[in-house]
């Protein structure tokens, strides 16, 4: 091979290397900063014991993930870890629907229409007296993602 076709070839890899270290390094998607936000308004009280354990690999998870799918499972993790004494009576109804859009999430904003859901479903007990203040500025987001 030619100097000049290793430099190209070097030159190549190298810039495909660059584009994939600028995404790993990226900020998170939109709906992954949302449903990291509320994750942080959730108390420790009310996740089960196993988060406790997951928690930092799961938020590495969402900080990475490149799909609005893969943002919709972790949300669902995040519910799941949440359990039922943190969400209205309701959710029992509204959960099934929920989970199958939140696993088939093809875009930002199924995944904002889900965190909404879930944050609408959770209860006041169930979160940080800072929520209170925090909440208006999040759901303005979350609406403006879902196309509200």
């Amino acid at each position: 091979m030619s100097h000049a076709r290793r430099v190209l070839l070097f030159a190549f890899v190298l810039a495909i290397g660059l584009c994939l270290a600028s995404r790993a390094s990226a900020a998170p998607l939109p709906e992954a900063r949302g449903l990291l936000q509320f994750e942080t308004a959730v108390k420790w009280s009310k996740v089960s014991a196993e988060w406790v354990a997951r928690r930092p690999a799961w938020v590495t998870d969402v900080s990475a993930a490149t799909s609005p799918e893969q943002v919709g499972r972790l949300a669902i993790e995040l519910e799941t870890a949440m359990g039922w004494p943190s969400v209205e009576d309701s959710w029992h109804a509204d959960r099934p629907a929920w989970v199958q859009a939140m696993e088939h999430a093809s875009s930002s904003a199924t995944v904002a229409r889900g965190l909404l859901q879930l944050e609408a479903a959770t209860k006041w007990s169930a979160v940080a007296e800072t929520w209170k203040a925090a909440r208006p500025g999040w759901v303005a987001r979350m609406q403006e993602l879902a196309g509200k």
